[in-house]
């Protein structure tokens, strides 16, 4: 498996080596290979990290991942949004074209567009990642995985074997903690959190629900709003907040600290490609959650079911104000939300379906062999 970023990085995390142990038991191993590595990763969109120390980092990776697909071991290579964070489709070729292996390719965003609107990225830094070539490893590839309905209609124009499989999480690791699907608040001795967790590239999407979560405050309701991996220097407008670091070893107790989930989005083309795992990870700890009609979130968010959508001000209080009051409502929504984890949405119900795929890739090999 070859990914631009390491295990830290969530779409790394969540749609590789997350499956790893569970496709084990179908038979099937797993070898991850990264562009960058964990110290790098955790340094390179810092300023301070010199640019002759970036292609370093770069060429290691790369160099890393040749080794990689040199193994006689290997079957099948699966690509997750790219193999390297700059140029063309070389790992690629090298793989599909060169070696022969058949490529599965993994899309979970929108990633042959640039985000104009908010990105802090330099234009020229974006360029050089050449975000077209998301159609040359669509050719190239024997399968297509797609986070979202909307990410699949978009590929499918260019390699007509796509499947949908949504960014998921472990239904046995992500677990609600007690007396939270009878709807209740994590403690009875502070007011109720209203939280966000996410990065710094996602954080500008708050200021959505700020003009919202003021008239809730005004109204006298009592509530404190939680901010997890926004940064330090990010401030929601004329609101107060708590504002914590994002870390992976308290990853899902964050989520689990939350009482009501908040995932906005800005209503422009590039929120179409998200796939709304914030709302699945939601979800899946029993957080009801109030959430943008947009992107993914739409192909299994049942409005007043398992979740509830707000696109303007007056939907955003009123949905939050619902379930501030309502715990009923929380109960309802958290336990439909967790239903659907368990049932369709989860590491444990998406693998088999992702072995099947791998094993096809790896059997049309022996085909064109024989």
């Amino acid at each position: 498996m070859l990914a631009s970023y390491p295990e830290r990085a969530a779409c790394t995390r969540f749609r590789v080596s997350a499956y790893a142990p569970v496709l084990a038991h179908h038979g099937i191993s797993l070898q991850l290979q990264s562009a960058l590595d964990d110290d790098a990763f955790a340094r390179f969109y810092a300023a301070e990290m010199p640019h002759v120390e970036k292609a370093n980092s770069i060429l290691r990776g790369a160099v890393r991942q040749m080794r990689a697909l040199s193994s006689r071991d290997v079957d099948v290579v699966f690509v997750q949004r790219e193999a390297t964070l700059v140029g063309s489709v070389f790992m690629e070729w090298i793989a599909a074209r060169f070696r022969g292996l058949p490529l599965v390719y993994d899309l979970d965003d929108a990633v042959w567009q640039m985000d104009t609107t908010f990105s802090q990225h330099p234009v020229a830094a974006r360029l050089l990642r050449a975000p077209g070539k998301t159609w040359s490893i669509l050719r190239m590839a024997r399968h297509v995985l797609a986070g979202s309905e909307f990410l699949a209609s978009v590929v499918s124009a260019h390699n007509p074997n796509v499947a949908v499989l949504p960014t998921v999480v472990s239904a046995s690791k992500w677990q609600p903690l007690p007396g939270r699907l009878e709807g209740a608040f994590v403690s009875d001795s502070r007011p109720p959190v209203i939280g966000w967790i996410g990065t710094h590239s996602t954080a500008h999407a708050l200021h959505l629900v700020a003009p919202a979560l003021r008239r809730l405050r005004q109204a006298g309701r009592k509530f404190v709003l939680r901010v997890v991996g926004a940064g330090r220097g990010f401030r929601v407008p004329g609101f107060e907040h708590e504002s914590k670091s994002w870390r992976l070893d308290r990853e899902i107790q964050d989520f689990q600290d939350i009482d009501i989930g908040i995932a906005p989005l800005l209503p422009i083309e590039y929120s179409k490609g998200k796939c709304g795992f914030k709302v699945l990870q939601y979800m899946a700890v029993g957080v009801p959650c109030v959430a943008s009609p947009d992107g993914g979130a739409l192909d299994f968010v049942r409005h007043g079911e398992n979740g509830l959508f707000a696109r303007t001000e007056d939907e955003w209080a009123a949905a939050l104000d619902s379930l501030l009051e309502d715990r009923m409502l929380r109960r309802h929504i958290a336990r439909c939300g967790r239903a659907l984890v368990k049932r369709s949405h989860s590491i444990e119900a998406q693998t088999p379906r992702l072995a099947d795929i791998l094993r096809d890739a790896a059997e049309s090999r022996r085909t064109v062999a024989q």
